[in-house]
């Protein structure tokens, strides 16, 4: 009964917070040597790989790394004034229905930088990858689905 009792006090957290993710240490050990003083650590696995998502210096950041501790790339979030003006402007004027949800600043382990801007208009997620010189290098496009149409 006391090993029901315990099964069930250590089941019943991992369902109110939601599951466990098992790192492996090499992750581990490759982000505490990167990272030092994050808060709000979580992890989650993207694609195969792990991504942990925290706060440094109260900017919230996302870094990912394969299954073999292998860093891929950082990504910190940004204001719009950090991006060209111009690329705001004609981003504002492409997309004049949509809303910017986010803009990050990416390092890579090809040591690149870019910006990933994320815009959300009523029916479409647009993914834009941005040089810091302000060239378009990317655009992608994932249709959402109109809950609300489906709920009238």
């Amino acid at each position: 009964m006391k090993t029901i009792l315990l099964l069930l006090i250590g089941f019943i957290p991992s369902l109110v917070f939601g599951q466990h993710i098992d790192v492996p240490k090499k992750v581990t050990k490759t982000f505490e040597e990167k990272f030092q003083d994050v808060e709000d650590l979580s992890w989650n696995t993207k694609n195969d790989n792990f991504e942990a998502s925290f706060y440094l210096n109260d900017i919230y950041t996302l870094s990912l790394y394969t299954k073999q501790g292998v860093w891929l790339e950082t990504a910190s979030a940004t204001n719009p004034y950090e991006i060209p003006t111009g690329l705001v402007d004609k981003i504002y004027n492409t997309y004049s229905e949509s809303e910017i949800e986010r803009i990050f600043d990416v390092e890579t382990f090809k040591n690149t930088h870019f910006f990933r801007i994320e815009l959300t208009d009523e029916k479409t997620h647009y993914l834009i990858t941005v040089t810091h010189k302000g060239v378009i290098t990317e655009i992608s496009k994932t249709a959402l689905n109109n809950y609300d149409e489906e709920l009238e």
